[in-house]
């Protein structure tokens, strides 16, 4: 890859490896519970208006898409620990809070991908 439009003999888009997730735009927290419920809790207004949640068992990630299509990382890895709640869960419960109060919630419909790539037969 070209880190220097000038070493782009193409002519191509310098991409960035450094993608910003919600992680590193505020304080973020997951949590999630037996039953497969899931909570993102976070401290400022989200840069986009989200539509859904993907959950990649086989990456450990939880990504959110916003109604222009663009993809937002949690920016934090999922623990085995977590894989089979989630993978019961449909939606994501996304949670701004301000002073111990909620201020503005909505809930996501989530999509698992699971290839069973990284795993033995369950």
């Amino acid at each position: 890859m070209w880190t220097e439009a000038e070493d782009n003999p193409f002519g191509l888009a310098v991409e960035s490896s450094a993608q910003a997730t919600l992680a590193t735009m505020m304080t973020v927290d997951l949590m999630v519970n037996e039953r497969g419920n899931i909570w993102v809790l976070h401290n400022k207004p989200l840069p986009m208006i989200l539509n859904w949640a993907e959950y990649d068992v086989d990456l450990s990630t939880l990504t959110f898409v916003a109604q222009d299509g663009e993809a937002l990382e949690l920016g934090m890895t999922i623990h085995k620990p977590l894989q089979k709640p989630m993978m019961a869960a449909r939606e994501v419960y996304v949670v701004l809070m301000d002073d111990k109060e909620i201020k503005d919630m909505y809930i996501l419909p989530l999509m698992v991908r699971d290839t069973k790539f990284n795993r033995r037969s369950e």
